[in-house]
């Protein structure tokens, strides 16, 4: 089975991390380090100490490659006070009103497909590998499920006769990444992807995956 493993905490925390389902559609995952931050600059330090963390290994094909996807979750909250109302004489006065945005951004860096005959992979590594092929393809199964349901949806208001409206299965519990990203991928969220490729020849063929995969 997949792990999950929580990168802000401190080596001598054994808190549990599991996910847990909050709602129809919406999982989160307990037991993580939250930090509160206010400034780009301050977000920018705890993503490197998180990432000093994550597991990585030599292979044929990469000294420091991935041993894991990593996901990192921001949830950004934007506060604004309306103007006075007229006649107020007082600007801090209780007849402000105020609005409270909240936003919700993640960021995840897949680790690369891999084919164990051409990295190597040994061990630990190899159980790694399997991890991450699985990863990918549990997401790259919901993603297709997504364009497929999105692309059968009757453009207007009328179901199509013999069809109930959204009625295709999206494979989202084939893996914990594809839970927990669950709310990050359909409904009206946004999502995109960048691909990572090299120009080298000797890799040409994980080039060509890797644009299929993205594309």
């Amino acid at each position: 089975n997949e792990g999950l493993k929580d990168l802000a905490a401190s080596a001598d925390r054994s808190r549990r991390v599991q996910i847990r389902e909050v709602s129809k559609g919406h999982a989160e995952v307990d037991g993580l380090v939250e930090r509160k931050v206010e400034s780009g600059s301050e977000l920018m330090a705890f993503w490197e100490e998180c990432m000093v963390k994550r597991t990585t290994a030599c292979t044929k094909l990469n000294r420091t490659s991935s041993r894991s996807h990593a996901l990192y979750m921001l949830r950004v909250t934007r506060k604004r006070q309306s103007p006075p109302r007229d006649g107020a004489m007082d600007a801090n006065s209780n007849s402000r009103s105020s609005t409270t945005t909240l936003g919700k951004l993640n960021l995840v860096d897949l680790a690369g497909s891999e084919r164990v005959k051409r990295s190597g992979a040994k061990g630990d590594s190899l159980r790694e590998a399997s991890h991450i092929n699985s990863g990918l393809l549990a997401l790259g199964n919901v993603i297709v499920a997504l364009a497929e349901s999105s692309r059968s949806r009757p453009s207007n208001s009328r179901a199509v006769k013999g069809r109930k409206q959204n009625d295709m299965h999206i494979p989202y519990r084939q893996s914990k990444l594809t839970r927990v990203l669950q709310d990050s991928l359909g409904g009206n969220s946004l999502t995109c992807l960048i691909a990572c490729v090299s120009p080298s020849a000797s890799v040409f063929e994980e080039t060509h995956n890797t644009l299929k995969y993205a594309a």
